[in-house]
């Protein structure tokens, strides 16, 4: 809290450190030779407070010096980390685009088998309608004979492409599996 008398001198003479002239402290001293002691005990503290300032600036500049050269040396150190990630990280490309080449090759084959399969699927479900008479043809004996052959054949062959689906979807989602299993 402050007094009366620090309120009235903030008033007077603003917030700032008040300087008074040597001239001015002579005028003092002549008016009332007792505070000359004041004077002379400021003028100590002063001087105390000017050395502790000084030792304190220097004390924060190697501080500071201090904090530069860290921060430097970490930069440096997070620039080394991040380039030797990098080049051990680089050392696994050759496998990561082999496995990607195998990739796209596998999935091209999947895509085919799968039209493959729809076709056949297609097929088998046209020979069934027209064994079954769905499709309201009227046909010999023989050439349900044949058609009833077909469809064996044709669901046989069904069943193989179906297995090869499977087979290539499961080779897929392994090679998949290797190609996240070596990204970083």
């Amino acid at each position: 809290m402050l007094t009366s008398s620090a309120l009235l001198a903030m008033t007077l003479f603003g917030c700032s450190p008040i300087s008074v002239s040597e001239e001015q402290k002579k005028q003092i001293v002549a008016a009332d030779s007792s505070f000359e002691k004041e004077l002379l005990l400021k003028s100590q503290y002063d001087a105390q407070l000017s050395g502790l300032r000084a030792r304190f600036l220097i004390e924060k500049n190697n501080y500071e010096s201090r904090v530069a050269a860290l921060r430097r040396d970490f930069e440096a150190k997070k620039a080394q980390f991040y380039s030797e990630s990098a080049s051990v990280k680089s050392q696994l490309n050759p496998q990561r685009e082999k496995i990607k080449s195998k990739l796209l090759i596998l999935t091209g084959d999947y895509k085919n088998k799968l039209k493959a399969q729809k076709a056949i699927k297609d097929i088998l479900n046209q020979a069934k309608a027209i064994t079954s008479g769905k499709l309201g043809t009227n046909l010999s004996e023989k050439d349900k004979q044949e058609w009833s052959q077909r469809l064996d054949s044709l669901a046989e062959e069904y069943a193989n492409i179906t297995q090869e689906v499977v087979s290539l979807k499961d080779k897929l989602n392994i090679l998949k599996l290797k190609y996240r299993s070596l990204i970083q």
